[in-house]
């Protein structure tokens, strides 16, 4: 039992910084709900409806938003429902600009993309 639960506190301090690093991304999995949702009925009510309905779902694809697929998407820097880049790599004019005082290294993703 208490190798068991050394065990569990080890993953748990190993995965929850991986976890919370990537929250951030842009929620394609939710988004891909929300689509369905729009898709479904052509009247703003239904749809508000449906939403309610639709709510267990949403809870579950916004945790594997936070959880999984935007942890992937900081990580890697390309969200791999969609393809597209981090919205953290958006180029955009800043108010405060760091990179130029920064290793190269912190500038982008630091794993490749997956394929």
């Amino acid at each position: 039992m208490a190798v068991k639960k050394s065990l569990l506190k080890t993953l748990g301090v190993v995965a929850l910084p991986l976890i919370l690093s990537g929250c951030v991304g842009s929620n394609a999995l939710t988004g891909k709900l929300m689509g369905v949702n729009i898709k479904a009925v052509d009247n703003r009510y239904a749809r508000g409806g449906l939403n309610m309905l639709m709510s267990p779902l949403y809870g579950f694809t916004v945790g594997a938003d936070y959880m999984v697929f935007n942890s992937i998407e900081f990580w890697t820097g390309s969200n791999i429902i969609t393809g597209q880049k981090h919205i953290f790599d958006t180029k955009t004019g800043t108010w405060i600009q760091i990179n130029g005082q920064l290793d190269p290294a912190l500038h982008d993703a630091p794993i490749p993309p997956m394929r």
